[in-house]
């Protein structure tokens, strides 16, 4: 620059002006989902030297779990500053739980307990409870109807077979004379109303009998 004053005297001076690029830095485009994962990874990407996240971590990949607006500042060689902005929105997402895999007898309920979301199971019934009666893999799948985030569960269901027996019908005795009960050919562990434990018993006693059979698995 050059100076002059009323005396037609004439000043300069200098000065060399650089410019600087800045880093390159992205932390990449906004991220709408549902709560599938237990947390997200944000990645940045350029050819900063260093990167900075609003977390106070470093480097170029954080994992977020809540929503949120995130940045990361990336430093370049030559210390000039670049920060980039994330929107992160993490949907409500539905939650089931079928318990894990069970063995009974005869049939078990499941309960998807998601009474005001969507539900599907692997046959395509849509009932809150399910009941199994045969052995099977079962899944179910929960919709929430406002965002449409979805969860899943899956169980194996093994169902015994219920041992079946008939004592008959009510009998009446006469003096001195006996009555044969009988479990028949079913299998299992016996316990009778009298304590005994075999198939069979014999009795000259007025009195309720039963039979209990439990099968061990």
């Amino acid at each position: 620059v050059m100076v002059t004053d009323q005396n037609l005297c004439n000043g300069s001076d200098t000065i060399v002006v650089a410019i600087k690029n800045l880093p390159k830095v992205s932390a990449g485009p906004d991220i709408t989902t549902c709560r599938i994962l237990k947390k997200i990874s944000l990645s940045s990407s350029g050819d900063a030297s260093n990167y900075f996240w609003n977390t106070a971590e470093t480097g170029t990949t954080i994992n977020v779990s809540a929503s949120g607006i995130y940045w990361v500042e990336g430093i370049g060689q030559n210390n000039c500053h670049y920060r980039d902005t994330i929107l992160v929105n993490i949907l409500k997402t539905p939650t089931v739980d079928l318990g894990g895999n069970k063995t009974a007898c005869g049939n078990f309920v499941l309960n998807a307990k998601n009474k005001t979301n969507y539900i599907l199971w692997h046959d395509g019934s849509s009932v809150s409870e399910y009941t199994v009666h045969s052995t099977k893999k079962v899944w179910v799948r929960v919709t929430d109807p406002q965002n449409s985030c979805w969860a899943s569960d899956t169980a194996i269901i093994e169902i015994e077979k219920v041992p079946y027996f008939n004592l008959g019908g009510d009998t009446a005795l006469c003096n001195n004379s006996t009555h044969i009960l009988s479990t028949g050919t079913a299998v299992g562990n016996i316990l009778w109303t009298n304590g005994a434990t075999s198939n069979t018993i014999i009795t000259g006693s007025s009195g309720q009998y039963g039979a209990t059979i439990k099968v061990s698995n």
